[in-house]
């Protein structure tokens, strides 16, 4: 080391002459950890992908036992047809038409309930916005996916 840092009393040790694969170490553990870092978000991902599964699962269990119809049961053209929809969508907005599509018809309430959102956040920034778009529709309280 080029300059000892200046200490108020006792003594400075260059320790890099004692322990000279420190700064390998160092880089070597860093990697380590963004590795794990890089594994643990992957397990995350796949994990947040199997709960949704479930939850959908869930909701469409639901639905079927309170009697209520999905609007997904109709024709698998449809669902494509909003799969591709929901594609070009921001998430949030995605799974709102996803809760829409399993559920039928809801209340705003309902539908921030489902999403786990504040009921005037949901109002604000994903029923407003579907609105607007044309993808669902106000019948009095209930909102429900337009007919395609």
């Amino acid at each position: 080391m080029p300059n000892p840092p200046m200490l108020t009393e006792g003594e400075y040790e260059d320790v890099t002459e004692r322990y000279p694969d420190t700064p390998d170490q160092i880089k070597m553990l860093r990697q380590q950890f963004q590795d794990f870092a890089d594994m643990v978000q992957r397990q995350i991902g796949e994990l947040r992908r199997d709960v949704d599964a479930v939850t959908k699962g869930v909701l469409v269990t639901a639905g079927a036992l309170s009697g209520k119809p999905s609007a997904g049961s109709g024709s698998g053209d449809q669902g494509s047809k909003w799969e591709q929809i929901k594609r070009r969508l921001q998430p949030r907005l995605a799974d709102a038409i996803d809760v829409l599509i399993l559920q039928g018809s809801m209340s705003g309430t309902q539908l921030a309930a489902a999403m786990r959102m504040d009921r005037s956040n949901c109002s604000k920034n994903v029923v407003s916005v579907l609105l607007r778009q044309g993808l669902i529709v106000r019948n009095g309280h209930e909102l429900s996916l337009k007919q395609l």
